[in-house]
């Protein structure tokens, strides 16, 4: 039996990021980057459990009531921006300007949805003694 030690995702994932090349329909490789945190780091699992706690307060408020779409796609869309550590866009790094520039382009959020859960690209190798 091995030791439980030996299973670890804070250390293994925790600042664990992965450059992912932004290729845009019809051009290509733009030169553009953006740098992707893993679905186990810390800002998105913390991300995660805000806008879950952020949604189950309006339903709770609301009473039954349905809720509003456009307050929970911002909820959702502020946890998404999460997986998104940097980019080398001139623009700044900002939560509006990462949610502005995935609604202009769902294929990007598609391509971080999936490249955030490949574990692969951002486990960490654990230094054997």
């Amino acid at each position: 039996m091995g030791s439980f030690k030996k299973y670890n995702t804070v250390r293994d994932f925790q600042d664990s990021t992965y450059v992912l090349k932004l290729v845009y329909p019809g051009i290509g490789d733009t030169g553009e980057t953006l740098t992707i945190r893993s679905q186990y780091s810390k800002e998105f699992r913390e991300a995660k459990a805000r806008a879950t706690r952020q949604i189950s307060t309006l339903t709770i408020s609301r009473k039954g009531k349905d809720l509003d779409e456009d307050e929970i796609k911002l909820i959702e869309d502020t946890q998404f921006a999460a997986l998104i550590a940097d980019w080398s866009f001139e623009e700044e790094c900002t939560v509006e300007n990462i949610i502005e520039f995935l609604d202009a382009n769902p294929q990007v959020y598609d391509l971080i949805n999936t490249t955030a859960a490949q574990d692969t690209l951002f486990l960490k190798k654990v230094e054997k003694k």
